[in-house]
């Protein structure tokens, strides 16, 4: 279902940014088919990786180490053990096809997107990529603290989870638009350089740039003005709405925790 949503947001911000996209009609249908279309082999070998993955963080589990004495699985420990394997088939095709069209919109930001510093705001959808994949782990973070309800015997696999998913979810957030600020700055540094020199009287240095057609009617106090507004142009394709929800993202879980925290400290002092 998170995976369904996300791929439907990036369609349409696929659809917001086409007007911007400088490649062939036949390339830009291509890139739009592939944030649904993946290929199935590499979604088949998620049932080998998922296992896998879900063996590795579990390893001092309950489960796997029944399994590793030789042990009979009883039905609750058993059942967890199918549970779990299962979500990490579903979570290794999910990260999968996240990761894909988050590098699909780097590649097309990097490479096949018009830059105007007068105008940045339709470079956005590029962020709100990033900040919808963080939503894949608000959830998951959410609930962790709800291993203490068995103990700290599963304190090693939550740490280990951490130390797996949190620059997963670093990736995830900058990759579709980190290549987009890397042209973005390096236009705004050219573009200081252009006003720059036209400030030493090289009036011809305005030859490429967005004022060039009234390069010779902008007066000295003018391209002052022009150089203080790209200077204040965002490197970064994020809005402050944008800033706001990741803002959220990042507290529900760290509200989770505290809460259960407090929650904690509650029932020592008042049952205890």
């Amino acid at each position: 279902g998170i995976t369904s949503y996300l791929v439907n947001k990036q369609e349409q911000d696929f659809d917001t940014v086409r007007p911007l996209m400088t490649c062939s009609r036949e390339q830009t249908e291509f890139f739009r088919m592939s944030l649904r279309h993946h290929n199935r082999h590499q979604l088949l070998l998620t049932w080998i990786a998922g296992p896998l993955v879900m063996l590795a963080v579990n390893f001092s589990g309950p489960g796997v180490a029944t399994l590793i004495k030789g042990e009979e699985l009883g039905l609750d420990t058993g059942w967890g053990f199918l549970s779990a394997m299962l979500f990490w088939v579903v979570a290794c095709q999910m990260l999968l096809i996240v990761f894909k069209n988050s590098r699909t919109f780097a590649h097309i930001g990097a490479e096949y997107i018009q830059i105007d510093l007068l105008d940045t705001a339709g470079l956005v959808p590029f962020a709100r990529v990033g900040i919808r994949n963080v939503l894949i782990y608000v959830g998951g973070y959410a609930i962790l603290p709800l291993v203490y309800i068995d103990g700290s015997i599963f304190l090693p696999s939550l740490l280990l989870s951490l130390a797996v998913t949190i620059p997963l979810v670093l990736t995830l957030l900058l990759m579709p638009m980190l290549s987009l600020h890397g042209r973005i700055e390096r236009e705004k540094a050219a573009e200081l350089e252009r006003i720059q020199r036209a400030l030493h009287g090289d009036r011809d240095a305005l030859e490429d740039s967005p004022i060039a057609i009234d390069a010779e009617h902008v007066g000295f106090t003018g391209l002052i003005l022009y150089r203080q507004m790209v200077q204040d142009v965002r490197e970064w394709p994020v809005d402050f709405p944008l800033f706001v929800r990741l803002s959220v993202y990042i507290l529900i879980p760290l509200l989770t925790w505290f809460g259960a925290a407090v929650v904690e400290k509650l029932v020592d002092v008042f049952i205890l």
